[in-house]
């Protein structure tokens, strides 16, 4: 019937874009993982890329704590990369409001996301998800391809910057530290 044709191209749909998704992540993975890799560093707002990717997860209610603005010497598409796959992250896993907060010192600039989970994890579990297709869980396995935190090192990395995980009390943090001058 006309319905079920429209239910089924609906679902290959779907497929088709989650698979084409998966390729997007493991060409950008490997792309990453390229030493020679060029990245293109210009000044930018931080918090104004914030604010633009935000926009892009209606229905997300996230919170940006931080200075008016910051500035940055970073490759805009990788940066926008991280931080959708950290509010992706955020959505796709966690069960509460997110929280990004922006600091910034003469050396550092960090960006710090947040938001509750339902388990606490160890730091074992923790660094595991940092590793391509590293999942500890069930919850970490539905909806993810498990390489979107090892896009977001990957992209760190590129900086000479690093990125840190930390759960504790049901909360869930991703913390990013770019160095001001590399």
């Amino acid at each position: 019937s006309a319905t079920e044709r429209t239910e089924l191209l609906a679902i290959v749909t779907r497929q088709s874009e989650t698979l084409a998704s998966r390729i997007d992540e493991l060409f950008t993975l490997a792309k990453l993982s390229n030493t020679d890799y060029p990245v293109e560093r210009i000044s930018l707002d931080l918090v104004t890329l914030t604010e633009q990717v935000l926009e892009l997860f209606p229905g997300t209610t996230a919170t940006v704590d931080g200075p008016a603005h910051a500035t940055l010497f970073a490759d805009p598409l990788l940066l926008r990369r991280l931080l959708e796959n950290l509010i992706r992250n955020a959505t796709l896993h966690g069960t509460g409001d997110l929280r990004i907060t922006i600091e910034e010192d003469p050396e550092i600039l960090q960006l710090s996301c947040s938001n509750a989970i339902a388990n606490t994890y160890t730091p074992e579990e923790l660094n595991e998800w940092l590793t391509p297709f590293g999942t500890s869980d069930a919850s970490r396995s539905s909806g993810g391809s498990g390489i979107g935190l090892s896009i977001v090192q990957q992209i760190m990395a590129r900086h000479h910057g690093s990125v840190q995980l930390t759960s504790a009390d049901n909360f869930f943090s991703v913390t990013c530290r770019f160095p001001r001058h590399s």
